[in-house]
């Protein structure tokens, strides 16, 4: 915004009054700060009050329209939420699917929106249910994730707007920013991080109608606890605070985009250094100096006469019509090109080569392949179904401080229990803390150990309660502990994309930040831990948790 005034202005630096800022959500916990922090301090902030009705499509038996309403609580939803199995998950969600649109309301469900948690399981799926569907309706099946080519996504929105009857699946991609016209339902493969996300995504459905209709198809008796408490809280309107640290790898982003911007004569230093104090101050302004000598050292910005230029890397992407740099959005451009032999069209880009040559899914298609000059070169696959889909170069997502909450919440425990339960004589400590807290846990109590299955929610071991405050009151200790951490942690923080090109130091401050020591140690302070019987029925879904990964 800053940079977007003085452009108005004309010039490099300051400020323009005629510029008039609007700005809209439905998933901000308080708008006046936000706004306050974002536009200026005379920010008006409006609220528009309502919500849109959510109705759920029950369990297989049961398969019919139910409201979401005033009395449900997070037992009651779960009640209502059914597991799908994830052996042969695309088979199990095809037919899920298909019983929501042969329902009472099929005549008016014709635009489906589908988000899944994996690029993967974002190929495997719709190729799935372009072989499945095609039997049964005439029905277009459209693909979107991060890896696949930009143009291929542009396609897939612009053909699902103007489609009559269409399937999109799509990752996060399609949360929130683009505009893919009428949807009649949304259906959620596996539960979101958070409300949230949980609003954004289901928000994109029944604008035509006022009722947004969902299929929730939580994969395990823990996802299903944690939709059940986000629809309780979608239903309230009860929205985690947002966490406001600074993320100082906009700043790299936004050097990037800002040189870009006037690449042929570069900009002063001392205009980038303007910028960043407007928005941050600092006095000095040492963080910016750091980050600005650290993007030379690397090349990434070369300095000419005090004036700051594209280096190398920055150039070649500006060069290829990358518009990467001017958004801080996480992305997958990097990687082995996959490309349309027939059209020589470049369809994705992976992070690995495929493991087999014949019957890979990708965008909805099923494929045979074959590297050729580090290219994977596709054809249309006589084979209906496809044996697997490509390998992206991604971890398994961290768990989220929010969703440890819903899980909590959706069990049906206190916001401070953190009870201990022996299982089989195993003692297991339910925290619910999170990734992040969790790895400092482990770290801070050597007798805790990680415990597959509840990664992030529960650690082996046994502790009491006056083991964890009087950790809590250890601050140098904890302190000393994250910055040791800080690499193992940073990713469950979202730094944001261009975080690993912070200066080690820069980037160590940023995420000891967005960890926030004493928040953690509140945090600590407030646990409850007890004992608590094995057989008690809130532990259903642990128990099933631990059953699995037996």
């Amino acid at each position: 915004l800053r940079r977007l005034r003085a452009f108005v202005a004309g010039t490099d630096a300051g400020d323009d009054g005629r510029l008039q800022t609007c700005a809209a959500s439905a998933t901000v916990s308080d708008p006046d700060a936000l706004a306050r922090r974002l536009l200026s301090r005379e920010a008006l902030a409006v609220r528009v009050d309502g919500t849109r009705e959510v109705d759920i499509f029950g369990p297989s038996g049961v398969a019919h329209w139910r409201r979401l309403q005033n009395g449900d609580t997070p037992a009651t939803l779960s009640a209502l939420l059914e597991v799908t199995p994830a052996s042969d998950l695309a088979t199990n969600v095809e037919s899920r699917l298909w019983q929501a649109l042969s329902s009472g309301e099929a005549e008016t469900m014709r635009k489906i929106l589908v988000f899944v948690p994996t690029r993967r399981l974002c190929d495997a799926l719709s190729a799935h249910l372009s072989a499945i569907l095609a039997r049964r309706r005439s029905i277009q099946v459209l693909t979107h994730h991060g890896s696949l080519d930009r143009g291929r996504r542009e396609h897939a929105e612009q053909m699902f707007a103007r489609a009559r009857d269409a399937v999109l699946v799509a990752t996060t991609t399609l949360e929130v920013g683009v505009d893919v016209g009428d949807v009649d339902l949304v259906a959620l493969v596996g539960a979101p991080p958070g409300t949230r996300s949980l609003l954004q995504r289901i928000g994109r459905a029944g604008r035509r109608i006022g009722r947004t209709r969902l299929l929730a198809l939580p994969r395990t008796d823990l996802e299903r606890t944690a939709f059940a408490s986000m629809l309780v809280s979608t239903r309230d309107g009860a929205l985690e605070p947002e966490d406001h640290a600074r993320r100082w790898s906009v700043c790299v982003q936004q050097a990037a985009s800002f040189v870009a911007q006037s690449r042929g004569r570069g900009r002063r230093r001392a205009d980038l250094l303007d910028l960043a104090q407007n928005v941050w101050p600092e006095s000095p302004p040492r963080t910016a100096e750091e980050i600005l000598d650290g993007l030379i050292e690397s090349g990434h910005l070369e300095e000419r006469r005090d004036r700051l230029f594209l280096g190398e890397p920055w150039a070649d992407a500006f060069d290829k019509g990358s518009g990467g740099m001017h958004a801080n959005l996480d992305s997958s451009g990097s990687g082995i090109p996959v490309v349309d032999a027939g059209t020589g069209e470049v369809v994705a880009t992976v992070g690995q080569r495929p493991h087999t040559e014949k019957g890979l899914a990708l965008g909805g298609q099923v494929w045979d392949a074959q590297l050729v000059n580090g290219e994977v070169l596709l054809t249309p696959s006589r084979l209906e179904e496809s044996h697997e889909g490509f390998r992206y170069a991604a971890r398994s997502a961290p768990t989220g401080a929010e969703f440890a909450v819903h899980v909590r919440r959706g069990l049906g425990f206190d916001d401070t229990d953190a009870p201990i339960v022996l299982f089989d004589e195993n003692p297991l400590w339910l925290h619910f803390g999170g990734s992040a807290y969790e790895t400092a846990l482990t770290k801070i109590l050597s007798s805790l150990r990680p415990r597959t299955g509840l990664a992030g929610l529960a650690v082996a071991g046994r502790l009491t309660e006056e083991q964890v405050h009087r950790t809590a009151a250890q601050e140098n200790s904890l302190l000393e502990v994250v910055d040791a951490i800080a690499d193992s942690v940073e990713a469950t923080l979202s730094p944001g994309p261009y975080h690993r090109l912070l200066p080690e130091r820069c980037r160590r401050r940023v995420t000891m930040n967005l960890f926030n020591v004493q928040r953690f140690r509140e945090w600590l302070v407030s646990r409850n831990v007890w004992e608590l019987s094995p057989d008690d029925k809130r532990l259903e879904a642990v128990r099933a948790a631990l059953s699995a990964d037996a």
